[in-house]
């Protein structure tokens, strides 16, 4: 991992571990393919990166569940979205 000893402890304090650390706040950009696939991940992030030239409001239904299920919420993604234009 690439996190210091601090970032860890940090993280341990609040009770997260590395499952929620790839979900919220790395939304699993770390996995490789086989990862995603294993974890059943893979058709989220295909849809995902279709969909990441809108806003939160503008995701279809499929969109909104795949976003969600790599932990996105319409502030994370908003922020993602403004933050690349």
């Amino acid at each position: 991992s690439d996190l210091t000893d601090r970032q860890r402890q940090a993280i341990q304090l609040l009770g997260w571990n590395c499952d929620v650390w790839d979900c919220f706040i790395n939304h699993y950009k770390s996995y490789d393919a086989n990862q995603l696939e294993e974890n059943k991940l893979i058709e989220h992030v295909d849809v995902v990166r279709s969909a990441w030239v809108k806003l939160w409001a503008d995701l279809s239904e499929l969109e909104l569940q795949s976003a969600t299920r790599l932990c996105f919420t319409e502030t994370t993604w908003d922020v993602g979205y403004l933050g690349s234009s």
